[in-house]
């Protein structure tokens, strides 16, 4: 089994920013990137976009999970992340396996994984990994 991961961190504890003003959460948006400008000027689409995408945030602003008492995967465990993004407790997730664990931080902040360089980088790690991990379990 292979288990690659492309997500923030294990969340313990984050800003909320599923609770800022619209102004605020317009705010951050734009400075997150990744949305084009003229949809966040839209009234129109923000009625329509800003519920799901504050839905969406409350998700990952409450999950909680216990870190296991043990290791319940025992398959190597790889994590991306964007080197300018914000700092994410990515080491935890080292925690869930008894199987080696890397991080691969990628040039990009929280969306490289749109950049071109960043995909071929995934692509070609997810291949060599599956050409060179026994697929027993198929």
């Amino acid at each position: 089994m292979l288990l690659l991961v492309f997500q923030s961190e294990t969340r313990i504890t984050a800003p909320k920013r599923s609770e800022m003003s619209d102004e605020d959460f317009l705010s951050w948006l734009t400075s997150v990137g990744g949305t084009p400008a003229e949809l966040l000027r839209n009234p129109d689409v923000l009625k329509l976009f800003l519920p799901s995408l504050r839905a969406d945030l409350h998700v990952v602003e409450n999950f909680r999970s216990d870190r296991p008492g043990a290791p319940f995967l025992s398959c190597p465990v790889t994590c991306f992340d964007g080197k300018q993004d914000v700092p994410h407790d990515l080491q935890a997730w080292k925690d869930v396996t008894s199987g080696d664990f890397t991080v691969k931080m990628l040039d990009g902040s929280h969306f490289y994984l749109k950049e071109p360089q960043n995909e071929k980088i995934i692509l070609d790690y997810i291949t060599k990994q599956l050409e060179t991990t026994g697929m027993d379990y198929l």
